[in-house]
């Protein structure tokens, strides 16, 4: 998998894409409000991530994975709400936002994903 990193430059002249705030509630709720930001986003560096390793994509930062190969990938995410700091995404010029609901899993059930997740990482490559 590679991680392309996307710099981002307000320009609301010749905008590629839209700055959308995203904000999780603890029911698993995601509701994506545009803003009137536009930015033009340009490629930054990319980096090369195999099966186990870790990467960090500090605030502020945008990126974009790109999963090669035609084999599935899975992504472990952690994240910290930093106080009067939101989420952000980019998003089209002309969308909409949108609510969306995740399933928010308890112990056991984070348990099972994860070990079903560490027997993929370290099964044989099938």
């Amino acid at each position: 998998m590679t991680n392309r990193s996307v710099r981002v430059v307000d320009d609301p002249v010749a905008p590629t894409h839209r700055v959308y705030e995203v904000r999780s509630g603890p029911d698993g709720t995601d509701e994506v409000r545009r803003t009137a930001r536009l930015v033009r986003a340009e490629p930054g560096g990319s980096e090369r991530s195999t099966s186990g390793d870790v990467y960090v994509v500090g605030p502020g930062e945008f990126h974009a994975t790109v999963v090669g190969g035609g084999r599935p990938a899975a992504t472990l995410v952690l994240g910290a709400t930093l106080p009067g700091r939101s989420d952000m995404s980019l998003g089209p010029l002309r969308g909409e936002g949108h609510r969306s609901v995740r399933e928010i899993c308890d112990r056991e059930e984070t348990v099972v994903a994860v070990r079903a997740a560490l027997r993929r990482i370290d099964g044989p490559g099938d």
